[in-house]
């Protein structure tokens, strides 16, 4: 966590992360945050910037449905192999993952500690 003013997600909250497999150290900022219907991040490193638009909407039987919505800007040579080597495979990997580390969070209030290769996460 670099910045907030409650301690979680908010509008212009700053948190890095490091994924190896996708590159450098990465900066997300909490772009716009609509409490309980919507919130969007910045993703950004060396190499690419992503912009994830997350929807909410509360179910009849009570769950949440989520939707997303991913855009990648390639910002240079080697974000542009990124980008045309970003197969579905890929994405559903990264979803799912994402999906993990959110309910981890909301479950614990911390950060879930993934390794290098995204496929073996550790709580």
């Amino acid at each position: 966590m670099i910045y907030t003013d409650s301690g979680i997600a908010e509008l212009d909250c700053v948190f890095k992360t490091n994924f190896p497999s996708e590159g450098p150290e990465e900066t997300w900022v909490v772009s716009k945050y609509e409490p309980p219907n919507r919130i969007e991040f910045v993703r950004t490193n060396l190499i690419k910037a992503i912009r994830y638009n997350i929807k909410l909407m509360q179910k009849d039987d009570g769950s949440t449905k989520a939707t997303w919505e991913q855009v990648i800007t390639a910002l240079n040579d080697e974000g542009d192999d990124f980008v045309a080597n970003y197969t579905d495979d890929k994405y559903n990997d990264t979803m799912n993952l994402l999906q993990n580390m959110i309910n981890h969070y909301l479950k614990t209030g911390e950060m879930l500690k993934v390794n290098e290769n995204w496929r073996n996460v550790k709580s």
